[in-house]
């Protein structure tokens, strides 16, 4: 690896004094699954949310990719900012944009309205997640990373199984746009633990 392009997962976070803590890793964990969480509540209603817009099915089709278009192009450059810059503020910076992102979505009054929620929610989801996983790299050290890996994979999936449900849910008891006042109540909850985390 030259030194042009240093290994993000080789370096560690400043000092050792946190390596292989479990309460960071089950901090992390708990964090990304709840974005998930979020992220994968708003799937179920998001088309017919779209299409109340009087919009096509192709521009339906442009609300849910425009999330993964944002990640596309932001996910490497959150890698490397992950690098030079604190990774705690980038999280937090990640969460806040999916906060503010989830309410603009709820309150959306027009279709662009809703893309612009979309990008900015792939916006965050970027900062966080890129992030947090290179932080998870870092901290668990060499021995324990494959381990403390799967465990935040796992949460990362659990997440996104019981997300589609509870948004179902919550959308038939109080009308289709209230699973996005959910998510950014779950974002806010987010930002608590990860306040905590060692710089």
């Amino acid at each position: 690896m030259s030194e042009e392009h240093p290994d993000l997962f080789n370096e560690e976070i400043q000092t050792t004094e946190y390596e292989g803590s479990i309460v960071i890793v089950l901090n992390l964990s708990l964090v990304t699954l709840l974005v998930l969480l979020g992220l994968s509540m708003v799937a179920p209603i998001l088309p017919t949310y779209a299409e109340s817009f009087q919009v096509s099915y192709i521009f339906v089709g442009f609300v849910i990719s425009s999330f993964a278009l944002a990640r596309m192009f932001l996910d490497i450059p959150a890698g490397l900012l992950s690098k030079k810059f604190d990774k705690k503020k980038i999280m937090i910076g990640g969460l806040v944009l999916i906060y503010i992102s989830s309410i603009l979505a709820g309150i959306a009054s027009d279709y662009i309205i809703l893309v612009i929620a979309r990008l900015i929610e792939g916006a965050g989801s970027a900062l966080y997640v890129t992030t947090a996983t290179v932080y998870l790299a870092q901290i668990s050290g060499k021995e324990k990373r494959g381990q403390w890996m799967s465990f935040y994979m796992g949460m990362l999936l659990l997440g996104s199984i019981f997300g589609p449900t509870f948004g179902g849910i919550i959308a038939d008891a109080y009308g289709i746009r209230a699973p996005f006042f959910a998510y950014a109540l779950i974002m806010g909850l987010g930002i608590i633990p990860t306040l905590v985390l060692p710089r």
